[in-house]
C-alpha cells in the first residue's frame, strides 16, 4: 500500500513524532488518546511502507521535496543531475 496518501491528520501526527514528540505529548497537544496516536502512526508506517523512525524521516522529507518540485513545476522546466535541478 505504498501508493496510499496519508491524511492531513496522519501527516500532522507523523511530523510531530518525527520532530521528537512522544505519543503521549502528541496526544495531549491534539486532545486525542495515546491509542489514537498509535493507530494513526501505524497507518502512516503502513501507507509509506516504512519500518522505523529513520525511514519515516526519509519518507517525509521525500514527500516534502516532491511537493515542492510539483509546486515549482520543476519536472517540466528542469533537468535533474545528481539530485539537483539544473535549468535546461
Amino acid at each position: 500500500m505504498k501508493n496510499s496518501q496519508i491524511t492531513q491528520r496522519e501527516k500532522t501526527i507523523a511530523h510531530r513524532y518525527a520532530s521528537g514528540e512522544t505519543y503521549k505529548e502528541i496526544a495531549s497537544a491534539l486532545f486525542i488518546s495515546h491509542a489514537t496516536v498509535r493507530n494513526h502512526m501505524a497507518n502512516v508506517y503502513r501507507k509509506l511502507g516504512v519500518k522505523n523512525k529513520p525511514e519515516l524521516l526519509f519518507a517525509l522529507n521525500c514527500q516534502q521535496a516532491e511537493l515542492y518540485m510539483k509546486v515549482r513545476n520543476w519536472p517540466n522546466s528542469h533537468q535533474f543531475i545528481s539530485g539537483w535541478p539544473v535549468t535546461v
